[in-house]
C-alpha cells in the first residue's frame, strides 16, 4: 500500500515535506519572460534584509538641535540683511564645544539644500547666518508643523 503525503512525493524521498523555498518558481518565471541573466543567482523572495549599521537619514530633515537653531533664528527675524551669530545660538542650545563644527556644517548643508539661507564669516571673524526672506512663510510653516 502506498502512503499518500500532502505536498506530493514520498516522505523518504522528500524529508522537507510541505516546505517551500524562497527561490521557488523564480527561475521558471524569468525564463518564460525571456530574460537572460548574467549571473546564476536569482533574486531572493521574501522580506528584504536591511543592515542595521546604516541609518537612512533623509537629507534636509532637521534634527532637534538644528530645529531649535532654526526656531531661534526665526524668533530673531534673521532674514535678508539682518543676520544672527549662529555660534552664539548653538552654544545657547548647550551643544558640546567639540560638536559645534559638526552641527554647524550639517545645519549649513541642510539650509543650502532647501535654499533657505546661507552661513558666512563676518569681518569680525564671527560666523553669521542669514535666512532667505523669500522663504519666510515656508520656514514659519515648517517650524509650526514640525514643533516637537
Amino acid at each position: 500500500m502506498i502512503q499518500m503525503n500532502p505536498g506530493g512525493g514520498h516522505q523518504k524521498n522528500n524529508p522537507r515535506l510541505g516546505r517551500k523555498s524562497k527561490m521557488r518558481g523564480d527561475k521558471q518565471r524569468e525564463k518564460k519572460a525571456g530574460r537572460k541573466r548574467l549571473s546564476k543567482e536569482y533574486r531572493r523572495k521574501g522580506a528584504r534584509e536591511t543592515p542595521l549599521e546604516k541609518e537612512e537619514i533623509v537629507i534636509g530633515d532637521f534634527d532637534d538641535v538644528e530645529y531649535k537653531i532654526l526656531y531661534a533664528l526665526n524668533k530673531k527675524k534673521a532674514y535678508g540683511n539682518d543676520s544672527a551669530d549662529v555660534i552664539k545660538i548653538i552654544r545657547a542650545r548647550q551643544v558640546p564645544p567639540r560638536k559645534i563644527d559638526e552641527v554647524l556644517s550639517s545645519f549649513e548643508r541642510k539650509l543650502l539644500i532647501r535654499e533657505w539661507g546661507r552661513i558666512y564669516k563676518g569681518e569680525d571673524g564671527k560666523t553669521y547666518v542669514s535666512l532667505n526672506i523669500d522663504k519666510k512663510e515656508i520656514i514659519e510653516q515648517y517650524i509650526e508643523v514640525n514643533r516637537p
